[in-house]
């Protein structure tokens, strides 16, 4: 998939100073997969416009631009009552980024 491609470079090339704004991506994704099995549309909204505010338009325009486009449509399945479905896309985007065990060596 492109995304998982397009994280993976990006993860691939982050740098130490980086890993602080990682570890909160992964908080938020954590954030909204347990609203995902809680069913909590508020805390899934507020996770998703946090994973939204994170994305860097100028830095990484076709990472951004296809992660928005991911968020929305998990926004919209949620809405929808389709946790399951939201759930699956986010759990797939937050391995993109762990992928590779270089997020965790940095982290660790």
């Amino acid at each position: 998939m492109m995304y998982r491609q397009q994280a993976g470079s990006v993860y691939r090339s982050v740098g130490s100073n980086d890993v602080k704004r990682l570890r909160k991506v992964m908080v938020m994704y954590e954030a909204a997969l347990n609203a995902c099995v809680t069913r909590d549309i508020a805390r899934f909204e507020e996770a998703l416009d946090a994973l939204e505010a994170t994305l860097d338009f100028a830095a990484w325009p076709e990472l951004a631009m296809s992660l928005s486009a991911l968020y929305h449509r998990c926004r919209q399945e949620g809405g929808a009552g389709l946790f399951r479905e939201a759930g699956a896309t986010l759990a797939t985007l937050r391995k993109a980024w762990l992928s590779g065990g270089h997020f965790a060596q940095k982290a660790g």
